[in-house]
């Protein structure tokens, strides 16, 4: 055992007389010599699992230092308030998610704990946070599997249960089940995080008053999922190529959805069970459709941009919805009325599926006529004749221009 050369400072020396060791070291005993408040310098070599039930630190050397399961169980548990672990690898845990057996399991004794630029493969979840307090996450990979017949024997990249105060910040997420899914926590921050290749990229259910800010995702099958939750901030995410949903919202009450970016999706919105939530400034444009609308009365919409989608909107309801907020309207690509007294507001509400918005989404040649005497006569036949109209939502302040015209695009 090496001898403690500072207090608070474990280094782990070991060498055989021919050059470095090559057996899995015994990572446990290591731990269970160590002192509070000590840090372990692991080198680039392999070790086996470990429970951590003191407050250590573990620093590796890259994925040079790697912690192997072998096949059962946890690989790393951390059990005691202030353990911070960073700058390793950590490989090869049981796959049994009924089991929960993750690549790190954050105990809800671990308060605190901190996982940094570590590296998690071939585990059943990657690092499952259960009940403890203001956990951080940060700057990791995390490599789910895809060997399973069916995704629900696979696991999620991050999963917070019953966290309060969490951080998941700069982590770089791919395959498995859901990238980071959260349940029942509150005070949680998602931030900067890339996910790619999951089944949702962000999934929340019954979790309140969280932040979700400048995410990006793709090639997901639904990009941000936020279900039967409240008071929560979904700010400058950028999400492409979802299979089913870019932006899922279901049952979201009291939140705020500002400044999203959502490209060749299947759906850009999913908007569907909501009620006094704000949907501000997002850019939707180059789905297959632009906004699924449904039972979702009381809202705060103005200032999105809806534009180029190949149909924009689809209207679930049985009864007209007027979005008619003092903030003003939301730009349509398709909108083919005119501003004569110069407000920067169409002088005409907009029916995303009235008989004009039809034809330019279906020829988008039809614009070049859209001001024709033609064009004016068959709206105005419309416009006389509402009750052959189905039910639509009516946007009473239509933006003539793009306000999101400079935006960013994946």
């Amino acid at each position: 055992m090496p001898d403690r050369l500072a207090p608070g400072l474990f280094l782990v020396l070991l060498w055989t007389s021919v050059g470095p060791a090559v057996a899995q070291i015994d990572l446990q005993e290591l731990v269970d010599h160590a002192s509070p408040g000590d840090t372990l310098q692991l080198l680039p070599q392999r070790y086996a699992s470990a429970t951590i039930n003191k407050a250590l630190t573990l620093v590796g050397h890259g994925t040079g230092t790697v912690i192997d399961g072998g096949g059962a169980g946890h690989v790393l548990a951390l059990r005691s308030p202030d353990i911070s672990v960073r700058n390793l690898m950590v490989t090869n845990s049981g796959t049994d998610v009924s089991l929960k057996e993750s690549g790190i399991w954050i105990d809800r004794l671990a308060g605190s704990a901190s996982v940094d630029s570590v590296r998690v493969e071939g585990c059943g979840f990657g690092i499952w946070v259960d009940a403890a307090s203001a956990p951080r996450i940060t700057s990791c990979r995390i490599i789910g599997r895809s060997d399973a017949a069916i995704i629900s024997d696979l696991g999620n990249g991050i999963h917070l249960f019953n966290v309060t105060g969490g951080t998941v910040r700069g982590n770089h997420i791919e395959a498995g089940r859901d990238g980071v899914y959260i349940s029942n926590s509150s005070g949680c921050l998602i931030e900067n995080n890339h996910i790619h290749g999951a089944r949702f990229a962000i999934h929340y259910m019954y979790a309140h008053a969280n932040r979700v800010i400048g995410n990006v995702t793709d090639s997901t099958s639904v990009g941000i999922a936020l279900m039967y939750s409240k008071g929560i901030q979904v700010l400058d995410n950028r999400v492409r190529a979802g299979r089913t949903h870019g932006i899922l919202l279901r049952n979201l009450y009291n939140s705020r959805i500002e400044g999203n970016e959502v490209h060749d999706s299947e759906d850009g919105l999913f908007f569907s069970g909501c009620s006094y939530d704000t949907l501000a400034a997002n850019l939707v444009s180059d789905n297959r459709l632009g906004l699924h609308l449904s039972d979702s009365p009381d809202n705060e919409v103005y200032g999105n941009a809806f534009v180029d989608n190949d149909e924009q909107l689809s209207f679930q309801d049985f009864a007209t919805l007027v979005w008619d907020d003092p903030h003003g309207g939301n730009f349509w690509s398709d909108y083919v009325g005119w501003d004569r007294n110069g407000d920067g507001f169409g002088d005409r509400g907009h029916f995303p599926s009235d008989v004009a918005a039809y034809l330019v989404q279906r020829f988008p040649a039809v614009r070049l006529i859209l001001h024709s005497p033609a064009m004016v006569l068959l709206q105005g036949l419309e416009a006389q004749f509402p009750v052959l109209r189905p039910p639509g939502l009516w946007d009473t302040q239509p933006l003539m221009a793009n306000p999101l015209a400079a935006a960013r695009v994946l």
